[in-house]
């Protein structure tokens, strides 16, 4: 189920809004379960299995190992979690980098057939945090599975994030159950939702149908057409991102849940290092400290980075063109490293315009493979030109605008912002942007990080 879509606005939230504020205290968490459980269902059965089996085996698991440090205990943890996240979303991308002949692909056709579940990646990487923090012991381990399982599936965050740790939910999950959960936000959260469907409405997708005109081939195009096209695709991402990431706050802040930011305006960052402490956030911290420190963080800073970060383009995605996405920001953060002294000494500006940059040249290698990025990243650096003058004036002028409100100054520095933000406030105005939205629903796409 897609947050921009009908079914999910007109039919579901007023369902789940109306049974959780007008059920006792006891019965919250069990609508939060079930409702959260229809909202996965949508995307099928085998995928709501394989959840439910990936949650079940580390309850089980942490049930047994609990009481130790174990190590043999923290490989179970990860076994069948990662397991199924292998099969359900890697071994296509395996067989094929493989050259696996058709009949070990016919072992795998059940696997193979069905649809990559979306948000595995998310959900995969909560249960694993949790079973290894049980484990070690810094947080204890939940005994009622409901409890857990409504942890795992929360649905304003089950697909695309933030990946939320257990001691965040905890007490928020219990004070539910207790009545001391301090009330809904209802003012905030709709906002954040009304804003969040505009940024994906109308600025995501307004700027996804720009990009499509240049969905051929790269080179026809004229070479500032090309540019243009490049920071299209670098607008589109983030606001599609950022949209999401306010309606998953604002979604959990209607039902009292507070969860923590996942998107702190990276394209304001001043480095890429910067940059990754901005940009899914919750990614970047749970990398950090599963994966970065206990391969030994610092010690061994430019192996364990390009690890990490080859890491993160599988995480992304099941395909090569991923992988060197990866490797390519591992790139920027080792380079910003050795030239870190020069680097921050620059004026503040031009360190912005200079990350902003280098992190929208690698963003084509979401959406081309490895020989067309190759030839675009060619024929931008060598001025060649092509044939097709793709954008119109106008076009440019709203990705113009589009730059403009990115690149402003913060709420608490800017009157414009300081003005929308107050009229955003208006019940009426949010009914307004979330009408039209709905009006616009028929050309909107899923949101980019949903596949992920």
């Amino acid at each position: 189920m897609l947050f921009n879509s009908m079914v999910f606005l007109l039919v579901f939230l007023p369902i789940v809004f109306f049974a959780y504020g007008t059920f006792p205290n006891s019965l919250k968490i069990p609508i939060l379960l079930v409702s959260s459980l229809v909202f996965y269902g949508f995307s099928g059965i085998e995928p709501l299995i394989a959840m439910l089996l990936s949650v079940f085996w580390v309850h089980w698991i942490t049930l047994l190992y609990h009481q130790s440090n174990a190590r043999f205990g923290k490989l179970l943890v990860v076994t069948v979690p990662l397991l199924l996240l292998v099969l359900f979303r890697y071994l296509d991308f395996i067989l094929d980098s493989t050259s696996a002949p058709p009949d070990i692909r016919d072992e795998f056709s059940f696997f193979l057939d069905i649809m990559v579940p979306a948000g595995i990646s998310f959900y995969t990487f909560q249960i694993i945090a949790y079973g290894i923090d049980v484990l070690e012991g810094t947080v204890p381990r939940e005994p009622k599975f409901y409890r857990l399982m409504t942890f795992v599936s929360f649905f304003p965050q089950l697909i695309a994030g933030p990946i939320v740790r257990y001691k965040q939910l905890k007490d928020q999950l219990i004070a539910i159950e207790d009545g001391t959960l301090p009330s809904p936000r209802f003012a905030d959260g709709f906002r954040l939702i009304a804003v969040g469907l505009v940024y994906k409405m109308f600025f995501a997708d307004g700027l996804h149908l720009l990009h499509s005109q240049s969905a051929g081939n790269p080179l026809d195009m004229m070479f500032l057409d090309r540019w243009i096209s490049v920071f299209i695709y670098s607008f589109q991402i983030f606001y599609d991102f950022y949209g999401y990431s306010l309606m998953a706050l604002g979604l959990g802040l209607v039902l009292g849940i507070r969860l923590p930011q996942n998107f702190l305006r990276p394209y304001l960052s001043r480095s890429p290092r910067e940059f990754w402490r901005r940009w899914h956030v919750t990614l970047s911290i749970w990398l950090r400290d599963y994966v970065y420190f206990r391969m030994g963080g610092a010690r061994r800073y430019f192996l364990n980075i390009m690890v990490l970060f080859l890491a993160v383009g599988l995480w992304h995605g099941a395909d090569w063109s991923f992988i060197v996405w990866g490797g390519y920001h591992a790139l920027l953060m080792i380079s910003y490293t050795a030239v870190r002294g020069g680097w921050d000494r620059m004026p503040g500006p031009v360190q912005v315009f200079l990350t902003y940059f280098l992190v929208s040249m690698g963003w084509p290698l979401f959406y081309l493979d490895l020989p067309q990025y190759l030839e675009l990243m060619v024929s931008l650096l060598t001025f060649s030109n092509g044939t097709a003058a793709i954008y119109q004036w106008h076009e440019i002028a709203f990705v113009s605008l589009v730059a403009a409100w990115t690149f402003s100054p913060a709420l608490d520095r800017n009157p414009v912002k300081q003005v929308l933000y107050r009229i955003s406030g208006f019940p009426f105005v949010q009914a307004l942007c979330v009408s039209a939205a709905i009006m616009m629903f028929h050309l909107s796409t899923p949101f980019i990080y949903f596949r992920f």
